[in-house]
């Protein structure tokens, strides 16, 4: 690990508390859930689609709706979106980018998410998330706003693995890549919860620097 890497006590600390959040699933699901709506538009986006809109309801449901782009990478993409994004803030801070900016990237992110939200619990939602991380990472001592970057990230990883073991089996997503590949939607459910434990292992190794991120920058 390089020396920019993060401290050992921030990341185990900040570890403690993303165990904390994800024991008040409850409470927490939400932030989860949005990132698993944001997987699906990102990858709608990304493979030439336009995002019509997107909803999150009190069940822990939600729907995004995309006009072409790849179904198939647009559906597989949910269940993995908060694991990636939390791979994301691990190599960011890995690298030594200020907590700062997974904050700002945070905000940005549901800002994003708001302007396509289509229904009133999910603006409530987002815009709740939303005002608490910009006032975290606007009037947050160094301290704060580096323990709830690094909480943020290992509550991503770990809120992947909970999210897709306690959802896929009843899954939208399983039943509509059923319907597109004829492979039965176990398997899927057996495939994300897989990718999550995997992130979750590779996300914890990157920050208690046990594993060197990829993309390593050329040495100076």
């Amino acid at each position: 690990m390089t020396s920019a890497g993060p401290s050992l006590l921030l990341a185990v600390g900040s570890l403690i508390l993303g165990l904390a959040a994800s024991v008040l699933w409850t409470l927490t699901r939400y932030l989860i859930i949005a990132a698993h709506e944001g997987g699906h538009a990102l990858f709608g986006s990304a493979t030439g689609g336009e995002v019509e809109s997107i909803r999150l309801h009190p069940d822990s449901s939600g729907l995004t709706v995309t006009i072409n782009g790849s179904p198939f990478l647009t559906s597989v993409s949910g269940y993995l979106g908060p694991s990636l994004f939390g791979l994301a803030g691990a190599t960011m801070l890995a690298h030594g980018l200020s907590p700062d900016a997974v904050l700002w990237t945070c905000v940005v992110l549901l800002v994003i998410t708001f302007v396509q939200m289509r229904n009133f619990f999910g603006f409530f939602i987002i815009g709740l998330y939303g005002t608490l991380f910009f006032l975290l990472a606007r009037h947050g001592s160094p301290g704060v706003r580096a323990l709830s970057a690094y909480t943020l990230v290992w509550f991503l990883l770990l809120g992947g693995v909970i999210h897709t073991a306690l959802g896929n089996l009843k899954a939208g997503d399983s039943t509509n890549l059923r319907e597109m590949t004829m492979i039965p939607a176990g398997f899927w459910g057996a495939f994300w919860w897989l990718a999550t434990l995997a992130a979750l292992v590779y996300g914890a190794g990157v920050l208690l620097g046990f594993i060197d991120p990829v993309f390593q920058r050329a040495p100076e």
